[in-house]
């Protein structure tokens, strides 16, 4: 199957919409985005901006923890003629992010692309610094992984009752080092924890 992406341009300001067999790959469509305000997230909704009419979704779906920056780039879409909306949660909390892909599945009509994409990077330089949150994971696993986890299994079956839709999995530097054995992945772990001796 050839790729989605046949043509796109990384020159902000001056994006190319991607095609699929010819046509607008994103045209009409419901595009579900983690991870929106900051990087990769919010260069694909500022190239969705710049796009021509006749290229752009109908509706993002924007997810992210920061309530001023999401509610800066749903304006951003709404002004290029692009329905928005916003779902605030905090995507290192399973008790945030799981209560919110479960309402989107439940009260979005329809989802035709899912590009999950949030991410963080808390470990610069030090591989056995352990950055928890309130349920003692390990907040990496939880934001670069997890999420992008819980999102696919609720959201599936809207994406396949919106036509048979497409995930997009985005990585990141910590998913090349933990590749690279740079970052000990017992670190994800309580035990691993304690073997570092960190509280």
């Amino acid at each position: 199957m050839p790729a989605a992406h046949e043509a796109a341009s990384t020159t902000p300001g001056d994006a190319i919409a991607p095609t699929f067999e010819g046509a607008p790959f994103y045209a009409g469509k419901v595009v579900l985005i983690t991870g929106p305000t900051n990087g990769l997230g919010a260069s694909i909704v500022d190239a969705m901006c710049s796009w021509t009419a006749d290229s752009k979704p109908a509706k993002v779906i924007l997810v992210a923890r920061n309530r001023a920056l999401c509610e800066t780039k749903e304006a951003l879409l709404k002004a290029s003629g692009i329905e928005a909306v916003s779902y605030i949660c905090d995507l290192a909390e399973p008790s945030a992010f799981l209560p919110v892909a479960r309402k989107i599945a439940a009260q979005e009509p329809a989802c035709h692309v899912a590009c999950l994409n949030a991410g963080c990077w808390l470990q610069p330089g030090n591989k056995d610094v352990r950055v928890c949150q309130s349920d003692n994971l390990e907040v990496h696993y939880c934001t670069n992984f997890l999420h992008m986890v819980f999102f696919v299994e609720e959201l599936s079956p809207l994406l396949e009752s919106s036509g048979g839709g497409r995930i997009c999995v985005q990585g990141s530097f910590t998913g090349m080092s933990f590749a690279e054995g740079k970052l000990d992945l017992d670190l994800s772990s309580p035990e691993g924890h304690a073997k570092t001796g960190q509280k």
